[in-house]
């Protein structure tokens, strides 16, 4: 194993714990085939030496996977998506990875909006805050994971949008339960 597949196991792992322990509407199985398509295209990031994993946020909602993050050049972004598009089990690929580097200050902001926005859901009862996955970038949140009801999607969005520093919110989540 490579320096940087050994560096990044536990967090594979630790991902796979904290999935398995949230109450959802995926089935178990969904949960669990979500974790391992993560840790697939994971590992083909880390193998190809143009590619910086460490900067590529991988996400998996019943096998479509979601990049993000950034690269450093256009042939990165291709290639991380070409990578993951190629993983068995994967049924689609979202890239939004972005180009050049980010700053450590915009790295905080995202990392202080998402937690601002996950927040406001996890004190809403309305909301099932463990069955939504928030990222944020420049201040477009991106909603993806599963709720049982269009109303609730709809709370989700507008919750979201209603946080500071929110100007743009990109609800991708699904309703109802998971068909696995």
């Amino acid at each position: 194993m490579s320096k940087k597949q050994l560096l990044l196991t536990p967090f594979v792992l630790l991902i796979a714990l904290l999935m398995g322990a949230c109450a959802s509407t995926q089935t178990v199985s969904s949960q669990v085939n979500d974790v391992a398509l993560v840790a697939k295209v994971k590992a083909k990031l880390v193998a190809d030496p143009e590619i910086n994993p460490f900067r590529i946020n991988v996400d998996s909602n019943e096998g479509v996977i979601r990049l993000s993050g950034a690269v450093e050049k256009r042939s990165a972004k291709r290639e991380a998506a070409r990578l993951a598009s190629r993983t068995e089990g994967v049924r689609r690929v979202i890239n939004d990875l972005t180009i050049g580097d980010e700053t450590i200050g915009q790295q905080i902001d995202d990392a202080t909006l998402s937690g601002r926005v996950k927040a406001r859901f996890a004190a809403d009862p309305e909301i099932k805050a463990r069955n939504i996955d928030v990222d944020a970038e420049e201040g477009v949140v991106i909603l993806t994971g599963r709720v049982e009801t269009k109303v609730e999607k709809e709370h989700a969005e507008s919750l979201a949008l209603a946080t500071k520093g929110v100007w743009k919110v990109r609800n991708l989540l699904k309703i109802g339960s998971a068909k696995h």
